[in-house]
C-alpha cells in the first residue's frame, strides 16, 4: 500500500472511489471547513478531489460549491485561459459597461457586456423584477464575471469543460445563494489526515 505524502499519488492508490467519496463526504460535512453540511455535499467535494488529484485546500481555490453543484470562480477560469496561452486587454470597466479585447490561437475579438443587456433579458433581474442585489451591490464584478465567462466559454471551452460561474449560476436559480467552500490555510495535517480516511480504500 503506497501512501506517499502527496495528494495525485495518494488518490491514484484508491481502489473504491465511490465508497472513498462517501466516507470523505461525512468528515467535510461533519467538518463544516469547506461549506458543506450534507454528506452529499461533501461527497461532491470528494469526487472532485479524487478525480483532479487536488487536496480539498486546493479545489476550493478554483470552485463554489452552489447547492450541491459545483461552479468554476470567474478569477479560476481567466487564470486557466491566461495559462492556455490566451490574452485579455481590458478595456472599460464600469457598474454599466465592461469590454474588452480577447486574443486566443487565431481570434482576436473584442466583446462586451452590459448592464441594460443583462437587465433587458432579465438575467440581472429577481422573480419580482428588481435588480437582484448581487448586481445592486457588485455591478462592476458581476460584469466582469460575466465576461469572462462568454469569452473564454467561445474561445477555449477546453477550460471550463462545461462548468459555469457561481455568478451565471446564481442567475439560473435567483433564490439560491453561493456557498463558499471556505478560505482556510494549508495545514500539513492535510494529507496525513486524507491518507486516514483513505487507508480502506487504498491498494
Amino acid at each position: 500500500m503506497n501512501t506517499e505524502n502527496k495528494p495525485l499519488a495518494l488518490f491514484a492508490g484508491v481502489n473504491d472511489p465511490v465508497g472513498a467519496a462517501m466516507q470523505l463526504g461525512e468528515a467535510f460535512a461533519s467538518s463544516g471547513m469547506f461549506g458543506c453540511n450534507k454528506p452529499a455535499q461533501g461527497a461532491i467535494l470528494a469526487l472532485q478531489c479524487l478525480t483532479s488529484g487536488l487536496t480539498p485546500f486546493e479545489v476550493t481555490q478554483t470552485y463554489h460549491l452552489l447547492d450541491g453543484k459545483l461552479s468554476m470562480k470567474a478569477d479560476a477560469m481567466l487564470g486557466r485561459y491566461k495559462a492556455a496561452g490566451g490574452k485579455v486587454i481590458w478595456g472599460t470597466r464600469t457598474a454599466e459597461r465592461v469590454k474588452a479585447r480577447w486574443v486566443y490561437g487565431e481570434n482576436d475579438l473584442e466583446m462586451e457586456v452590459t448592464m441594460q443587456e443583462l437587465v433587458a433579458n432579465g438575467v440581472a433581474l429577481g422573480k419580482g423584477g428588481e435588480l437582484k442585489e448581487n448586481y445592486k451591490r457588485h455591478p462592476r464584478q458581476m460584469l466582469t464575471a460575466r465576461l469572462i465567462s462568454e469569452a473564454v466559454r467561445l474561445l477555449a471551452p477546453e477550460v471550463v469543460s462545461g462548468i459555469y460561474t457561481p455568478e451565471e449560476v446564481q442567475d439560473f436559480e435567483p433564490s439560491r445563494p453561493v456557498r463558499d467552500m471556505g478560505k482556510v490555510e494549508v495545514v500539513q495535517e492535510e494529507e496525513f489526515l486524507l491518507q486516514l480516511l483513505l487507508l480502506p480504500y487504498l491498494d
